[in-house]
């Protein structure tokens, strides 16, 4: 879809050829009409270079730059009334350390944070905020290890998917997971080196109404 601004854009140029094109209509010498002429592409340009930084900085806050805690990314319809989605980095940092506790308590090694991953993961919870889906794998692939390949991390050759959708926070989102029995087993799996997760909460006047949490665990 095209966006707005684009429109805005081509609008607000069309409107100054206008202006200046009248201008031009009026009795003056040639000389100078041809140096109104090159002020005016000169203001043209101006323009849709000032109209270009404009979009740029206005929209950069909706695109993947990523910015500390949390990063408003849109907005959704729940129940029809308008919100806000927002990445947590503070949630998914607690997520990544209750893991690792968990792991060593289990004798096992940390895993390691990996940024492709934690991409990755975020885009499977936006995409599931905006299908409204509840499954563990994305209607745009047959697994998660597609999915991982897809995204330019062929070399992992084992990858798994734990899920929750909630209004709770990480703690208690990691003590669900443990009494999940697959979603367990993908906690404390021997085989997983790396993970990456990502939470996006809903919230409705800046009140949270829930966050998906999404980790991918891989390995080699």
């Amino acid at each position: 879809m095209i966006p707005i601004d684009f429109f805005l854009t081509i609008f607000i140029v069309v409107v100054i050829l206008i202006y200046f094109r009248n201008r031009n209509k009026l009795e003056k010498s040639q000389k100078e009409i041809k140096q109104e002429k090159i002020l005016n592409y000169a203001a043209i340009i101006s323009a849709v270079v000032l109209i270009g930084v404009i979009i740029l900085f206005t929209n950069s806050g909706t695109g993947g730059w990523s910015m500390p805690f949390s990063q408003e990314i849109g907005e959704e319809e729940i129940n029809g009334s308008a919100v806000e989605s927002s990445y947590n980095l503070q949630e998914e940092q607690a997520v990544i350390m209750l893991i690792n506790q968990e792991r060593r308590k289990a004798g096992l090694d940390v895993l390691s944070h990996q940024p492709g991953l934690r991409e990755l993961a975020r885009f499977q919870a936006l995409d599931l905020l905006e299908l409204d889906y509840y499954d563990h794998v994305l209607p745009s692939y047959s697994d998660s290890l597609e999915m991982v390949s897809n995204a330019g991390m062929a070399h992992y050759t084992n990858v798994a998917v734990n899920f929750v959708k909630s209004s709770s926070n990480a703690g208690d989102v990691l003590n669900s997971m443990m009494k999940i029995p697959h979603q367990k087993s993908n906690l404390l799996a021997e085989s997983f080196t790396d993970l990456g997760v990502g939470v996006v909460e809903v919230y409705d006047r800046d009140v949270i109404v829930h966050r998906f949490y999404i980790i991918i665990f891989a390995g080699i």
